[in-house]
């Protein structure tokens, strides 16, 4: 029996490392869950940087927690 036991590298996106780099290290990078105007956005998903700080500068109404387990649990990551 293999008892090997695997280690991954996961953040979530408000850690600044662009998926390019993520990719290139191997790094898991979970996508911040962010509520503007009521509306769900996952950073790097359906938002990016720019359109964040646009929507910033319009005073849109924001706010964000940590990523749900679930969205973890789809990337493969197993608590």
């Amino acid at each position: 029996m293999n008892n090997e036991k695997k280690i991954a590298i996961v953040t979530d996106s408000n850690s600044g490392i662009t998926p390019d780099l993520a990719e290139s290290l191997g790094v898991f990078v979970v996508p911040m869950p962010f509520l503007i105007d009521g509306n769900p956005y996952f950073e790097n998903i359906n938002l990016s940087q720019t359109e964040f700080y646009t929507l910033l500068e319009r005073q849109a109404s924001v706010s964000t927690s940590q990523p749900a387990r679930e969205i973890c649990v789809n990337f493969g990551i197993r608590f």
